[in-house]
């Protein structure tokens, strides 16, 4: 009788311990051996099938970024070359100047001496056209950053610089959790911004003030 020998089965790597795995290979092939930047787009899609050597698991963009790829560069340091992609804008109140909210971009920005002494955060992008038609980044010496949620890392370091220079930073945001824990998070340290802890006056409604204005709840879904 021929008893077919029992197939030795291949240990299942977790996704994180897969892309953790073959990170460095994959940041080397979208940077041409680290000879141009890259952004985290492109370490995904080469990130993508390497790990199915070690696992059969599909790995998620969601998952990717922001989560594995903070645990890898608190973990190992750095990407070097790694770009963030822009979200949001910086927008000058007198130069008629817009900064785009990613590495590079921030990297190269310097602020200027006399333009602005105000920055105010708003999560919103749609407000800029209210704000550009009232002047009000004009008549207050004032910068507009939009953003689309929390703040990027690049953001971040553009506040935390302002402060060395004593440029006064404000918030504006929703009357909600999200809203409350953007401005908690634009003025503490996080997992990608250690280190920075960002003086912000917070001009957003607080519940009690809504309350006593009469504003109208909307249910939680």
């Amino acid at each position: 009788v021929r008893v077919r020998p029992t197939p030795v089965r291949r240990y299942e790597w977790s996704v994180k311990d897969a892309v953790f795995k073959v990170m460095k290979q994959a940041a080397s092939k979208a940077s041409a051996n680290f000879t141009l930047p890259y952004s985290v787009r492109q370490l995904y899609y080469q990130v993508r099938p390497l790990i199915q050597e070690y696992t059969n698991k599909e790995l998620n963009y969601a998952y990717f970024t922001p989560p594995l790829v903070t645990d890898y560069e608190e973990t190992y340091g750095p990407l070097q070359g790694l770009i963030y992609e822009p979200r949001g804008h910086l927008i000058e109140p007198h130069r008629d100047i817009e900064v785009p909210l990613g590495t590079v971009d921030v990297a190269g920005y310097e602020i200027p001496d006399y333009e602005y002494d105000k920055i105010l955060y708003i999560e919103k992008e749609g407000f800029r056209q209210i704000f550009a038609a009232v002047k009000l980044g004009q008549r207050y010496d004032m910068a507009l950053m939009t953003a689309k949620g929390f703040a990027t890392r690049a953001a971040k370091q553009l506040l935390d610089h302002a402060t060395t220079k004593d440029i006064t930073i404000l918030a504006a945001h929703d009357a909600d959790i999200s809203g409350y824990e953007i401005v908690r998070t634009l003025e503490s340290e996080t997992r990608t911004t250690r280190g920075m802890y960002i003086d912000v006056i917070d001009l957003g409604l607080t519940v009690k003030e809504a309350l006593d204005m009469g504003l109208q709840a909307e249910g939680v879904v």
